[in-house]
């Protein structure tokens, strides 16, 4: 799990007039917990754990934040459905955990509904754990084939740019690694 905290949200913020955030993956509620920190009004998150995501509610007690339990796949258009006119900051962070192992990487999913469900080229959009998706990256350690069924037919680094062409694209190989794409026309 990589952290949001690694990454100039508020500079983004400030840069790409973004409004509000979405986060899939809410863990134990860093996300979401930074997001109201940096001055979101509207933070939605979908958890696919209950104890996890009932564990970031008591943690996280504001009227900002919009809590979803339930698969990303599912619960993503009726986010999104929310958020209708906002500049998002989006944190695609759902992976692993105690998912069932077809559940636990819907990354291409993922980018599938957001990309389809609106125009995302005003949005910075986040994705987490570079190290699941760019294998070359601290000498392939981590092994994806525990988790999943065909590691090989897992999205790659490369086919998660290709959903964002209209962006600038940094990788950032801090914590657990993470692809960033900004809106080029705010340069």
């Amino acid at each position: 799990m990589g952290s949001l905290g690694a990454h100039p949200v508020r500079g983004y913020i400030e840069k790409y007039g973004l409004t509000a955030m979405l986060e899939t993956g809410t863990g134990h509620g860093e996300g979401v917990n930074i997001g109201v920190r940096v001055g979101f009004t509207k933070v939605l998150t979908c958890e696919i754990d209950r104890d996890n995501r009932n564990r970031a509610m008591d943690e996280n007690v504001s009227p900002f934040i919009h809590f979803y339990l339930g698969d990303s796949v599912e619960v993503l258009p009726v986010m999104l459905d929310q958020l209708n006119g906002e500049r998002l900051l989006v944190w695609l962070d759902a992976h692993l955990g105690k998912a069932p192992i077809d559940q636990r990487l819907p990354l291409e999913k993922e980018l599938q509904i957001l990309t389809s469900k609106r125009d995302c080229s005003k949005d910075v959009i986040i994705v987490d754990d570079l190290r699941l998706y760019d294998r070359t990256l601290w000498g392939g350690a981590f092994n994806i084939s525990e988790h999943v069924k065909n590691p090989e037919m897992l999205i790659s680094k490369e086919e998660i740019e290709g959903f964002f062409l209209n962006h600038k694209i940094i990788v950032s190989i801090k914590n657990e690694g993470a692809l960033v794409f900004l809106p080029k026309e705010s340069e």
